[in-house]
Order: C-alpha cells, then structure tokens, then sequence
C-alpha cells in the first residue's frame, strides 16, 4: 500500500499537513488550472474520471468511488455492499485505470446495496428511493462489505477509505439503512478492515439530526483517530422540499411538504458577498487533536472559479489559525 498505514496515525503530523484539496463534484469549472493552483491535490469522482483515457498519475490526485456512474444515458450502480462488488470492479475495469491514475488512496461510500436500487427519481439525493428487493440485514451488510473492503485493497494497491453517509428516515427514503450511518456499525466496519475514514461533515450533521442525536456527539463517537479526509463544507442543512427549489428548480408537491426532511446542502464556507461562517473553524478546532491521521481536507463544494478560490484560501486560513491556537 502506498498511502501512510494506520499504525503510524498517532505519530505527530508534519507542519505540512494536512493538505488542501479540491472536489471537482459534477462540475469542471474546479478543475480549472487557477483554482488548482491553489489546491495541493484534486478528488476526481467515478463518474468524471472513469470516461477520460488519459489521466495522469501522480501523488496528487484522489479518487472517490460514487454510488454509480452514467453509461450511455442509464446508471449503473456499484457498490461496497453488492455480493458481485469484486467481479463489477473488474468487469469495468477499475483496477487498470486506478492504476494508471496512481492516487494517494481510494474512497467509498459505506453504503446500502446498489444493485437493490430499482429507481432514483429526478436526483439522487432528494427524491425517493426505491428498492427491487429487502436491504440486506446488519450482520449480512458488514461481512459482505468487509470481504469487499479487503478485496478492494487487493485489486487497486491501494488504500482504500470508507466515507460516512448521512441518514433519511426510512418512510421518506423507502429503505436507506440506519445502521450504516450508526458511529458503532462505522467504526466496527473500519477496526474489522484496518481502514481509514473520509469524515464528510456534512453527512454527519444531517445523520445526527435525523437521528435525533446532538451533533457534537455523533461526532464524538466516530473512529476520529482513523479519519484521513475530511469532507467540508459549511456543516448545515436544508429541508428535502427547499432543496427541490433551490437545487433543483422542481415545485414540491404537496407529498413532498408533508414528507420533509433535513438534507445535506453543502453551502459553501464563504458566501458569494464575501462573508465567512466561523462554524466550519470552531468544530475543526474541537476536532483536531483527535485527527491523529488528517491528511488532507478536501473543499467538496461545486461553485463558479472565483467563488472556489475564496473558499480554497478559508480553507487554509482555517488551518493556520488551528495550528496556531495549538502552538499556544
């Protein structure tokens, strides 16, 4: 494995790190080469990368694996929790290009089964999902995901790291899982694999809420000193039919408003008048003695070139001002 083994996560982190990267979600405009000036590294998702036939490798690059990825207009799911998740991987490919690609690690969501997803209406994050099939039980999910894990860090040479997800109440989602976003099931998942954590804050703020728990203690009782990537974005929420209008350009139906529900809104750290929520900084300062393992802290945020590099040099503001307070 190339990427820094977890034995090592209590040694003391360098003045380096950690690291500042970029998340290129579903736009290219962070791709940009002045906003990537700025970045020491760039997160390329499955559904940007997977389609480019000639990516370069380099130790500054990241791949996440997404849910699924776009083929000729229709979605093909794969996923930790699929029982065919290694005879997909290489079916597709994967571990030639991961290769090719020479990231610093690969990450996944710790997800419920794709191949039992029949339907994602409109979008994937708001509207309903539906399964073909029961989702599979607790102990079932964590050894067919566990194989998969160990299966996976076989076929890319790499490291691979799980990422948290948040929680939909299941008469809104019509089966996302409970226990996945659970800090219990999430950090008996890591410990039984040996792996690092991508803490997407945002998902944990929205799991914590609709599960009826303070969000500094969801955080408390994650596996912190595993977490190698932190997700950020302003940690907030919305409701499910706001976010149809805001995100979307969809009117809620009257389903919709009765059936709300808190969703992730990944709103950026500095608003486009220039204003910055200290929020973001004061939970990375309750956190950070405990991110033994931090390596890099990717800005998952989709936004104009300008607005990116506003929130690139928060970013790094943050970190200095937390490093500095520490030195204290």
């Amino acid at each position: 494995m190339k990427g820094e083994g977890l034995s090592d996560k209590n040694e003391e982190r360098g003045e380096q790190a950690p690291l500042v990267a970029v998340s290129e979600l579903s736009g290219a405009n962070v791709l940009d080469e002045e906003v990537l000036g700025q970045a020491d590294l760039v997160e390329l998702k499955f559904n940007w990368w997977q389609s480019k036939d000639n990516q370069e490798g380099g130790d500054n690059k990241l791949i996440h694996l997404l849910v699924y990825y776009p083929d000729a207009g229709s979605k093909v799911f794969v996923n930790l929790a699929d029982r065919d998740f290694p005879e997909k991987i290489q079916e597709l490919g994967l571990p030639e290009k991961v290769r090719k690609i020479n990231p610093r690690w690969v990450s996944m969501h710790l997800m419920y089964s794709g191949s039992q997803v029949e339907a994602v209406a409109g979008n994937d994050q708001y509207d309903s999902v539906k399964t073909t099939e029961p989702l599979p039980a607790k102990e079932d999910f964590f050894k067919t995901v566990c194989a998969n894990i160990q299966r996976a860090k076989e076929m890319f040479d790499e490291d691979v790291l799980l990422e948290n997800v948040e929680f939909v109440p299941q008469k809104y989602s019509h089966g996302l899982l409970r226990f996945i976003a659970d800090p219990d099931f999430i950090k008996r998942v890591l410990e039984e694999t040996d792996s690092g954590m991508v803490l997407d804050l945002e998902h944990a703020y929205v799991a914590a809420r609709n599960m009826g728990m303070k969000y500094s203690d969801y955080l408390k009782a994650l596996p912190l000193e595993r977490v190698k990537e932190i997700h950020l974005s302003r940690p907030t929420a919305m409701r499910r039919s706001q976010a149809l209008v805001e995100d979307w350009g969809k009117h809620p139906s009257k389903r919709d408003i009765e059936q709300d529900v808190l969703v992730d809104a990944h709103k950026p750290l500095v608003s486009e008048k220039g204003k910055f929520t200290k929020r973001a900084e004061v939970l990375l300062a309750s956190l950070w003695n405990k991110l033994s393992a931090l390596e890099v802290i990717t800005v998952e945020l989709n936004l104009p070139k300008d607005e990116m590099q506003k929130n690139i040099k928060m970013v790094k503001e943050i970190i200095k001002n937390i490093k500095e307070k520490n030195r204290k």
